[in-house]
């Protein structure tokens, strides 16, 4: 764990400012690298005082922003059915197995598709924070044409908090490696909650539906 932590260490070191801002708007437009190692690599190299903890937050949380409103874009003027057709092109081929594994298979979009008709905004806000649907949470606002202003506003207030936990979390298990074990605990606690919640709200309301 200790070696591997390095190695995020040294990769932030080598990329600096400009690597984490390609990094995090490749995360959201492709869902691959994770948000939350790039996040804790360079909190982890902020509390080393070699950069800026809080230009982190800021280049992270933009650069994650306009990733996410490139699929807000291209599911607004291409509409539901060649959004559906390229699902189900990307589930047929021989990619399907990678695509979903980062969060782009068939069920992670049905499943986006169900929660936005029942949860709405709330669903854009929260689902930054929920694991397989965070990379395609914005096609159904871009395909319902929810308007820009809204979907960016919900969308800077969700990623702002899941860039702030994970960049502190990289920070302070340098600062305190001991008690950020029970935060490292509690956050994935948290995480796996939310996540559930979702699954059991968005499955009631489903089987209310006539």
């Amino acid at each position: 764990m200790h070696d591997f932590f390095q190695k995020l260490i040294i990769l932030g070191q080598s990329l600096g400012y400009p690597g984490l801002a390609i990094l995090m708007f490749i995360n959201t437009a492709l869902g691959f690298p994770p948000s939350e190692l790039i996040c804790v690599g360079f909190g982890a190299l902020a509390a080393k005082h070699q950069i800026n903890i809080y230009l982190v937050i800021i280049i992270a949380t933009i650069s994650n922003l306009l990733g996410t409103c490139c699929w807000y874009y291209i599911a607004k003027h291409s509409g539901k059915n060649k959004i559906d057709m390229l699902f189900r092109k990307i589930h047929r081929s021989r990619y399907n197995k990678l695509a979903s594994l980062f969060g782009f298979g068939k069920d992670a979009i049905e499943i986006v598709y169900r929660a936005y008709k029942n949860s709405g905004k709330s669903i854009i806000l929260f689902g930054r924070n929920i694991p397989l649907i965070r990379s395609v949470i914005s096609i159904p606002a871009g395909v319902t044409q929810m308007p820009p202003m809204q979907f960016i506003f919900l969308s800077l207030i969700g990623i702002k908090i899941w860039v702030i936990i994970w960049c502190l979390l990289g920070y302070y298990l340098v600062c305190d490696p001991i008690s950020i074990r029970f935060y490292s605990v509690l956050i994935g606690a948290i995480v796996i909650i939310i996540f559930i919640s979702f699954k059991l709200s968005t499955n009631n309301k489903s089987s209310r539906s006539p």
